[in-house]
Formats: C-alpha cells, structure tokens, sequence
C-alpha cells in the first residue's frame, strides 16, 4: 500500500514540475521579429509626424504609422521576412530602404535620413484669342421700314 502511494505522489510531483516549469518557457517563445529606429533630418534633427510604411516583400503586409514627438517609431509583432520599410514626410524626399531581413525574436534598427525637398513649381499659362463678334449698324437711313427690307433685322 505504501508502494502505490508513493508512486501516486511521484506521478503528481513529476506532472505538476512539468507544468510549472514547461509552461514558464512555452509561453516565451515567439516568432515574432520588431523593427523600430528614429527619423531624422540632414541635420540630425528628429523628425515627429513622419509617416512610417514597414512592408513584407513575401506577404506584402504593409503597416503605417507616425513617428512620436521624439522622433521614434516601433513596429512589434512583424512575421519574419524581407521588409522594405518607407519614410515619407511633407517637405521632404521620401527615404526606403529595401531588402531589410528580419528573424523571429530579433530588433532591427532602421534610422531614417530624410532629405530636404527641392522645390520645383511649374507655372502654366494658356491664352486664347477671344472669339470674333460680327456687328451691323442698322440706322433709319440704310433701313428706313422693316417691310421693305427683312434682311436688315437678320
């Protein structure tokens, strides 16, 4: 009888070890990669607002969001893959870069350099002729009675 109580109370000791320390480690894994970075300017300084596209090559899953007031921006829980990620923000050339592998459970660092954009402003200007406006003076004289002459209210 002692046997098979001990056998019960090492069946229950060796269940719940493996459910308390198999479960800890189960729950920790993930496949899931993050890329993250700030935006900055030619000048270095950080850019807020800027409109950031990380996108998967293989999938063509494609996130946006903005980069907050100090300039950063994160984007968690990505499927790895290769991700082209975008920069876009008024007065500035849009920046990408492209080919950026990310591995399951692995932070990439993508800062990126905005440019100032050059301005280019086209003026255009069409002028056309106004069309010609035909009159005829009709007076007492040329046309005294409208009976006589219908062609001169024509």
């Amino acid at each position: 009888m002692a046997s098979v109580s001990f056998a019960r109370t090492l069946l229950i000791v060796s269940v719940g070890a493996c459910l308390l320390f198999g479960a800890g480690t189960s729950l920790g894994q993930s496949t899931f990669g993050t890329i993250l970075g700030d935006v900055r300017d030619s000048s270095a300084a950080l850019i807020p607002g800027c409109v950031v596209t990380v996108e998967n090559a293989g999938t063509s899953l494609r996130r946006s969001g903005l980069s907050d007031e100090s300039g950063s921006y994160t984007f968690p829980n990505l499927e790895p893959g290769a991700y082209k990620v975008k920069f876009e923000s008024p007065g500035f050339q849009v920046a990408e870069y492209q080919n950026i592998q990310l591995l399951a459970r692995q932070s990439i660092r993508i800062d990126g350099q905005l440019t100032v954009a050059t301005q280019a402003e086209t003026v255009s200007v069409m002028a056309e002729a106004a069309p010609v406006i035909t009159t005829r003076w009709i007076t007492a004289a040329t046309c005294p009675l409208p009976a006589r002459n219908p062609a001169c209210f024509r």
